[in-house]
């Protein structure tokens, strides 16, 4: 594996990482407010997606096209 293709596999799982703790937080965050809140739990996984999915594909092109062109230059 290539130099490249790893640090952008180390980022995008990183950024997974990131997303997921981020949206564990934001649920529980909902969850110990109780009823006073507006927002249902799921709102934290949207918005979850919504800040961390861009770079998140962006990462996985990226990774993408390193792998198809280590397996193309093989």
């Amino acid at each position: 594996m290539s130099k490249a293709r790893k640090r952008v596999w180390v980022i995008l799982m990183l950024t997974i990482i990131f997303a997921l703790l981020y949206m564990v937080y934001g649920v529980m965050s909902i969850f110990e407010q109780g009823g006073q809140t507006s927002f249902p739990w799921y709102y934290a996984c949207f918005a979850a997606v919504v800040y961390f999915g861009g770079p998140i594909l962006i990462e996985l092109i990226i990774y993408i096209i390193l792998w198809l062109r280590e397996k193309k230059k093989d």
